[in-house]
């Protein structure tokens, strides 16, 4: 297993390094984008090191970057040997665009978990430093990796590391359940709104009943390891729940998200589903913790039992940069 570093132990590390050296704090600061006032602190154990920063001062003091990260139990996760092949080497000019290999290697270093779901990006001063590149080329670089749903750019907070986007096989019947589970995540739900309705058109068109009939109506906010990633609204016949009539209505509001999973998920044998691009309005991107206008996923689905009657039809808003869909094509 590769071994581990401590951000903790990293300031001891970095003043054997600079007193090797010979080299100023003042000059180590100017080179790395680290005024003088914050390295100080940093070297006196007053704050830590970012992993960013170790790297950068790595490269200016010539030294290897497993020399700043010594080894220690309790620590992130990153290893010597990723932190290493991130760091490793220049761009090469001449072959591909800069901002394009720039961009494959912070690509990389998501990947490998150099920087984490959270973790703060070089900034542009750092990275324009470390690879000794324009502020333009760190800008079309980041962009791309902004564009594909792995950074999010913050202005005045940097740039920060998201959680990996969560990919579905668009073939597959499952509850939202079901799918966190086959990824190792905790499923959760917020905002949990059960009771009983009337069906609107659409939904009376979905579920293959009249307008206004009896419906049982879930609003509730989908959660992925504690973060919300989804909104979704169902609808469904009472009679999906098993109770008399007369109970119904108990026992729509005390059902719990689970146990409504369970009943849909041990009928259904097939259905449909539709996905479109949509934008959030101000309460869906509340939920989300978004934007109002940012893209969403807008999914629409009709679960039906063997007997092909359909047994619940749900709308749920996505979040485009943590959901995607994944299409297996073959040549007919």
């Amino acid at each position: 297993m590769p071994t581990q570093w401590s951000a903790a132990a990293s300031a001891d590390a970095v003043r054997e390094a600079l007193s090797a050296s010979g080299m100023p704090a003042r000059a180590l600061s100017e080179r790395v984008g680290i005024s003088y006032s914050a390295l100080r602190r940093k070297l006196s154990g007053g704050s830590t090191f970012s992993l960013a920063e170790l790297l950068l001062i790595a490269e200016v003091l010539d030294v290897r970057p497993s020399v700043l990260l010594p080894a220690a139990e309790g620590t992130s996760g990153r290893s010597h040997d990723s932190v290493e092949a991130w760091a490793d080497g220049g761009l090469a000019k001449g072959a591909r665009p800069l901002w394009s290999q720039l961009a494959d290697r912070l690509r990389r270093g998501i990947r490998d978990g150099v920087f984490a779901e959270g973790d703060a990006l070089p900034s542009e001063a750092q990275l324009v430093a470390r690879f000794g590149v324009s502020r333009a080329t760190v800008r079309s670089a980041v962009g791309q990796l902004a564009s594909e749903g792995l950074v999010e750019r913050r202005s005045g907070k940097g740039t920060r590391v998201l959680p990996a986007p969560i990919a579905t096989p668009f073939r597959l019947l499952s509850s939202f359940a079901e799918d966190m589970a086959a990824r190792g995540m905790q499923p959760g739900y917020g905002d949990l709104s059960v009771a009983e309705d009337q069906a609107p058109a659409r939904v009376a068109l979905a579920l293959g009943i009249e307008v206004g009939s009896p419906v049982a109506r879930i609003e509730r906010q989908l959660l992925a390891n504690g973060s919300p990633i989804a909104y979704s609204t169902s609808w469904f016949t009472p009679r999906v729940i098993g109770a008399d009539r007369s109970e119904r209505p108990r026992a729509v509001r005390e059902a719990s998200p689970g146990m409504l999973d369970s009943m849909i998920g041990a009928r259904a044998t097939h259905g449909s589903e539709s996905v479109e691009a949509g934008i959030a309005d101000a309460s869906i991107a509340a939920l989300l913790g978004i934007r109002a206008g940012d893209p969403v996923l807008t999914v629409a689905r009709v679960a039906r039992g063997g007997d092909g009657r359909a047994l619940e039809y749900v709308e749920r808003s996505y979040r485009a940069d943590r959901y995607r869909y994944r299409v297996e094509l073959v040549r007919p």
